[in-house]
């Protein structure tokens, strides 16, 4: 199998750490800090000396990044962050590996846009190029995954980037009364980076929201 599986990732690093002689308190907290950052440089198109991990010192960071990316060379590996950062390479510096597949389609639709991050979308960009029919559905409200690597200002800045786009709004909710969407509309006012929306039912006011505080365990 050419894709590492976690178990392998985790097993693999752990050797790393030790053969680097790097000294930590709970390994596995730190195996899975160094994953979480390691994704978020990737996910960025960024090079290791241009990324300031958090959470972690920048040498050991720097140290165990390069002996894994060996690691895998040398092993013919590959994990989920490579699949994405080997795709934009390919797509970046091969004209006719580009070509073909731009040619392949027609139409792109991309679900849940608000969480694409940035090697996502640059791959995006060049597969829709040069037709650009590219229809995105998204949320610039729900955007949660910036952890991860989940640029918002991609949606913010789509009309920007592909000029000719026909932005709908769907601000008509079928499930909630109106007393909800006024609480929810008075919330997501406060974001900020966001395009003005104002959610709206048929529904009617439907009940007044109660609040509870509970106890937690």
């Amino acid at each position: 199998e050419q894709v590492l599986s976690e178990d392998e990732r985790r097993n693999t690093l752990q050797k790393l750490v030790t053969e680097a002689r790097i000294s930590v308190q709970d390994q596995e907290e730190y195996i899975q800090q160094f994953f979480s950052q390691y994704s978020l440089m990737k996910n960025q198109l960024l090079d290791v000396s241009d990324f300031m991990p958090d959470g972690l010192p920048k040498d050991e960071f720097v140290t165990l990044s390069k002996k894994f990316d060996g690691w895998k060379r040398r092993n013919e590996k590959i994990d989920f962050d490579d699949m994405l950062t080997e795709c934009y390479d390919v797509l970046s510096q091969d004209e006719k590996v580009r070509k073909a597949w731009q040619d392949r389609f027609d139409y792109i639709l991309v679900d849940e846009f608000q969480d694409v991050n940035r090697a996502q979308y640059a791959c995006l960009q060049m597969l829709a190029a040069p037709k650009n029919n590219l229809f995105v559905v998204g949320d610039d409200d729900q955007s949660i995954y910036k952890f991860r690597g989940a640029n918002i200002y991609n949606i913010l800045n789509f009309e920007h980037h592909f000029p000719d786009a026909t932005v709908i709004k769907l601000e008509q909710n079928y499930r909630s009364t109106q007393n909800i969407l006024d609480a929810a509309n008075a919330v997501i006012a406060n974001n900020q980076g966001r395009k003005e929306k104002r959610l709206w039912t048929d529904n009617g006011a439907g009940d007044k929201i109660t609040f509870e505080q509970l106890d937690t365990a």
